[in-house]
């Protein structure tokens, strides 16, 4: 199975990699394998298209995804209560782990992601290990999360998604109140990942922590005078108002809202302006 990773998922894994893991997984056929013991057809079929349905869903309105994803969950349990091998069960438990995370049950998802874990080959255990954590996170638990990154890494220090895991852990800092922290775990991944420091993700995390430990010039620095996404644009209308640039603030506030109207810095900001009003 070729396998494809990308180091720097957003809400845990880009939805299409992981349908097209879940395609690797279930299209393929181990070479060495006896035909007599491979599991019927259409369990395979249908988690290959359980795969498909929920890569499709992030197309869909809003308002339609919550009764896509519920639809998809009832079929992989279908699914799962068939005859799947192994190899197909952990893909099957690892794409019902981002099902519940799409659904909310955040726990259900992180016992989700450790059981495809238990079973996964070790080139997608450091995968589902992650997803975990992520899931914790999502659940609010950022103190249990804080202490299982570095176990994490300890587990897998060669994988690929060690950049992501230190950026994740530097926000999880920002979120427990701790700019110094985050600021420690930021430099130490510039000098072993020095590639890193041009990437969106970490100008906007480098940034947030000069804002929130008090350095609003040094966020600006930071963002350059383009920065790169909604957030990143919001934070330097936060970083703005700061410095009392109220103007400039409001250009960069709208900026945003433009770029992205249903996203919640946008919403909030706007929910204020019109209470005010």
């Amino acid at each position: 199975m070729t396998r494809t990773r990308f180091d720097f998922p957003s809400a845990l894994s880009s939805v299409a990699s992981f349908a097209a893991l879940v395609v690797a997984c279930v299209g393929t056929t181990t070479a060495w394998a006896d035909p007599s013991s491979a599991p019927p057809e259409a369990p395979i079929a249908m988690l290959e298209q359980v795969g498909d349905a929920y890569e499709a869903v992030r197309w869909l309105p809003a308002d339609q995804r919550p009764a896509a994803l519920d639809q998809a969950q009832l079929s992989l349990a279908k699914v799962m209560r068939g005859g799947l091998d192994d190899d197909r069960r952990w893909a099957a438990r690892f794409l019902s782990g981002y099902l519940l995370f799409d659904r909310g049950e955040y726990q259900g998802a992180g016992d989700a992601f450790r059981a495809a874990a238990k079973g996964a080959p070790r080139d997608w255990c450091d995968d589902a290990e992650f997803a975990a954590i992520q899931a914790l996170e999502a659940a609010g638990d950022d103190v249990h999360a804080a202490k299982e990154w570095p176990r994490w890494e300890k587990r897998f220090p060669q994988s690929t998604l060690v950049p992501a895991a230190r950026l994740a852990q530097a926000w999880n800092a920002l979120r427990r109140g701790e700019p110094a922290a985050a600021r420690t775990i930021l430099d130490g991944l510039a000098r072993s990942h020095p590639w890193m420091k041009p990437d969106a993700s970490f100008v906007l995390a480098k940034a947030t922590t000069d804002y929130v430990d008090g350095h609003p010039a040094d966020a600006l620095a930071t963002l350059g005078p383009s920065p790169e996404g909604t957030k990143a644009i919001y934070l330097r209308g936060l970083c703005l108002v700061a410095q009392g640039s109220l103007l400039k603030a409001a250009a960069a506030f709208q900026d945003a809202a433009e770029r992205d109207p249903t996203h919640p810095c946008t919403i909030a900001r706007c929910s204020r302006r019109q209470t005010r009003s």
